[in-house]
């Protein structure tokens, strides 16, 4: 049996991408046990050993494209105390939903993916990019009964702190909510306008995807087709307005200047150089960015098309690993590299409710 005796590496130097997707797919369908040789052929490239944590974390991740990518972060980001919320857009593939099913079943039952008849056909702008963090957000608060944050990224995203790093960061919240916050200023209503993503507490999840109190909102913002970017307003708008008050949620709502900590973005009008490319104004970043991302804060970055600047990819998921490795020796992470300072120090930890 030939278990990965051609590498990924390998595989690109002679298939075109298309092709490429085609057999990392049919690799990653096969895989029946999370002792399958392919799967511990990929898993085993980056051994590191398990450790016990004492905070839990979710991940809801949701993807459309690219088994490898896909599976490449979740190696990194994996941990068997954590749960991990995958949905695949509703016109997915079928093979890439088989090869998700192979990855998700490499990685243990805290890996699961969103059932087929709940998932969403994801349309850029609308309310169906809000509905799979409701979906999985509820999912995950079902599924597994310890975690004390969630964090919500793509397929897409690179993580730049490691599992310590982020339970670290997390604590340094203090209990807050990390949400980012643009003030709205021409509006007589307290709409606030932010991301779709960050670091949410648990108990502000119930009640934003299952509360009565938010219901309200919950529903004006699915309105089929109603609002544009609903995504952009609903997590942010229930993190900055005190009248409500929900757990962890903001009470200096006059301040939005902090550092929005969860994502690293290179915008359009960054000052950041794109020497890459855009899009939908996302800087897809390259090996020009290395050395910058490698300093940065921030949790995680967008966006990353791991076929795009392959090298970048490789050269940061080496970096990662190095920090989980001297992690490993060490017992702690390197405060020198990472300062959880930049998160106790933001408004919101200070002052929330």
């Amino acid at each position: 049996m030939v278990i990965f005796t051609i590498s990924f590496t390998a595989i690109h130097s002679y298939l075109t991408q298309k092709q490429i997707n085609i057999k990392v797919e049919e690799l990653f369908a096969q895989i029946t046990s999370p002792d399958h040789p392919y799967c511990r052929s990929f898993r085993e490239k980056f051994p590191r050993s398990e450790r016990k944590y004492d905070m839990d974390i979710a991940f809801t991740i949701v993807v459309h494209r690219d088994i490898e990518q896909i599976a490449r972060l979740l190696r990194m980001i994996h941990r068997k105390n954590n749960y991990y919320c995958i949905h695949t857009d509703l016109r997915s593939r079928l093979s890439f939903e088989n090869a998700l099913e192979g990855l998700a079943t490499c990685f243990g039952p805290n890996v699961e993916l969103v059932p087929k008849y709940k998932r969403i056909a994801v349309r850029w702008g609308d309310e169906t990019v809000l509905r799979p963090q409701f979906i999985c957000g509820e999912q995950a608060l079902h599924r597994h009964a310890s975690w004390k944050y969630l964090l919500n990224i793509v397929g897409q995203e690179f993580p730049l702190r490691t599992n310590m790093e982020i339970v670290a960061a997390m604590k340094a919240l203090n209990g807050s909510n990390m949400i980012e916050a643009r003030d709205l200023g021409y509006f007589k209503a307290p709409w606030i306008k932010g991301s779709v993503y960050g670091a949410f507490r648990r108990e502000f999840i119930q009640e934003a995807v299952l509360g009565q109190s938010t219901r309200a909102i919950r529903d004006l913002m699915l309105q089929p087709q109603t609002f544009q970017n609903p995504d952009e307003f609903f997590f942010s708008t229930l993190n900055y307005n005190p009248h409500l008050p929900l757990p962890g949620s903001c009470m200096n709502t006059s301040y939005f200047k902090d550092p929005f900590l969860a994502k690293f973005v290179i915008w359009e009008d960054s000052q950041i150089p794109c020497p890459t490319k855009y899009v939908r104004m996302v800087c897809i970043l390259g090996i020009q960015h290395v050395e910058y991302l490698k300093k940065t804060p921030e949790l995680f970055a967008n966006k990353f098309y791991a076929n795009y600047y392959p090298e970048a990819y490789d050269i940061m998921e080496k970096w990662y690993f190095d920090k989980i490795a001297k992690e490993t020796i060490t017992g702690t992470y390197d405060r020198e590299s990472f300062d959880v300072s930049a998160y106790a120090d933001l408004i919101c930890t200070r002052y929330h409710y």
